[in-house]
């Protein structure tokens, strides 16, 4: 994360629960409360993931992604250039945008937008 968007996500949209960075058993820290109620009481509605994107554009980050029924549907976290012409992003969006086909982030072109894998397993509590 970067100063820009330190205070746009709690640690389980970041996926930081997944990766074992967060002991729920121990511990005081700024925010716990709002972190283990997200963890003990429900799903977190939006989380990170690793999205392609067909442009060579590169994403400020903490910029919205729009949809092309112009919904904001997430925001960019960090990005990185994966060729001359493409861009791979990590992005904070809910579940339901990851079959989306088409993004922008600067309203003028839509690009087309592949959802990989990430490196980890997001498991989410019943």
């Amino acid at each position: 994360m970067t100063v820009d968007t330190s205070d746009e996500f709690i640690v389980q949209m970041i996926n930081l629960d997944a990766q074992n960075y967060i002991s729920f058993k121990k511990g005081c820290y700024t925010g716990q409360e709002i972190v283990a109620r997200a963890h003990y009481r429900g799903s977190v509605k939006r989380r990170m993931h690793l999205m392609w994107l067909d442009t060579a554009n590169m994403p400020p980050i903490g910029v919205s992604l729009i949809d092309s029924n112009g919904k904001v549907i997430g925001t960019v976290a960090a990005a990185a250039r994966a060729s001359e012409c493409s861009i791979e992003a990590l992005a904070v969006l809910p579940e339901k945008y990851l079959a989306t086909a088409e993004v922008t982030f600067d309203k003028e072109q839509f690009f087309s937008t592949i959802h990989l894998p990430l490196p980890y397993k997001v498991l989410e509590r019943s």
